[in-house]
C-alpha cells in the first residue's frame, strides 16, 4: 500500500541517525544506573487497506507510549530502544491493527468513537498516534529524549501529510499544548460553546489547511476521574458528525 510504502520510507530515513544518537543516549543514562529515564521504541504507524479506502479518515492522539515494543528486542521483558524499524512496526501491527488494544479509558473511548461511526454507507476509519513519538521506560517523557526526537525524529507533520486525515483528535490535555506546536504545528483556539478552552476545543493547526476539524480534550483517564467522559466524548462525537 502506498501510505505505508511513504511511513516505512520517512521511518528508515531518520533511523540511521537516531540509532546513533539514542544508542549513545542510553548507554549513558544505563551507566547512572536510572534505567525509568531510557528510551524506549518509537511508535511506528501502519495502516490497513480500511484506511487507504476510507471516506472519512479520523487520526487520534495520546500522548506518549510507554515501555513500548518489548516483543521487538531479544529480551521480550525489555522495552529499551532496539534500533530495528520492522520489528517495531510488526508491534504496532499486532496491537492496533490486530485489535489486541487494552481495557483501559483511553483505549475504551478510542473504540466507543470509532464504533460510533459504523455505516454502511460510508467507509470511515480511525488510527492511533502519539504526539511525543519516543517514550521511556516508565511514566511520562524526558524532555532529553524529547529534544533529541526534535532534532533526529521529527516526523509528525511528514505522518499528517502522508495519511491525510480528515479529523484530528488530541486526548492530551491542554499540558500538552506546547509539545503539539513543537512536534506538529502552532495553531489557534476556537472555542466550542459552552467549553472552557483547556477542558474542550477546536484546534486551527496554522501548518495545516485540509483538515476539516481538529479537536482538543483532556485524556480519557482525567475525563473518567472527573466524571466528564460521557458528555464530552458524545460532544466530540457530535462535532465530527457536524461535518
Amino acid at each position: 500500500m502506498k501510505v505505508n510504502e511513504e511511513l516505512l520510507g520517512l521511518y528508515n530515513s531518520k533511523y540511521p541517525e537516531l540509532k546513533k544518537v539514542l544508542f549513545e543516549y542510553n548507554s549513558k543514562i544505563m551507566d547512572k544506573s536510572t534505567e525509568e529515564m531510557s528510551a524506549t521504541n518509537p511508535l511506528l504507524i501502519k495502516v490497513n487497506a480500511e484506511w487507504e479506502n476510507s471516506n472519512l479518515k479520523i487520526l487520534i492522539f495520546g500522548q506518549e507510549t510507554n515501555f513500548w515494543a518489548r516483543e521487538a528486542g531479544n529480551n521480550q521483558n525489555d522495552s529499551l530502544f532496539c534500533g530495528n524499524v520492522d520489528s517495531v512496526i510488526n508491534v504496532y501491527e499486532d496491537f492496533f491493527l490486530g485489535n489486541q488494544m487494552y481495557n483501559s479509558p483511553f483505549w475504551n473511548e478510542f473504540r466507543r468513537i470509532k464504533n460510533s461511526f459504523n455505516n454502511e454507507n460510508k467507509k470511515i476509519s480511525v488510527l492511533w498516534n502519539n504526539v511525543i513519538k519516543i517514550g521511556r521506560q516508565g511514566i511520562g517523557n524526558v524532555e532529553e529524549i524529547n529534544i533529541i526526537t526534535k532534532k533526529y525524529f521529527d516526523v509528525i507533520k511528514e505522518e499528517i501529510n502522508i495519511l491525510k486525515p480528515d479529523v484530528i483528535i488530541f486526548f492530551t490535555g491542554p499540558n500538552y499544548d506546547n509539545h503539539i506546536q513543537t512536534f506538529i504545528s502552532d495553531f489557534e483556539f476556537k472555542e466550542i460553546a459552552d467549553y472552557d478552552t483547556d477542558k474542550l476545543c477546536e484546534l486551527k493547526l496554522i501548518d495545516f489547511d485540509n483538515i476539516k476539524k481538529v479537536i482538543r480534550t483532556y485524556h480519557p483517564q482525567y475525563l473518567y476521574l472527573n466524571k466528564l467522559r460521557k458528555e464530552y466524548i458524545e460532544k466530540i462525537i457530535s462535532e465530527i458528525t457536524s461535518i
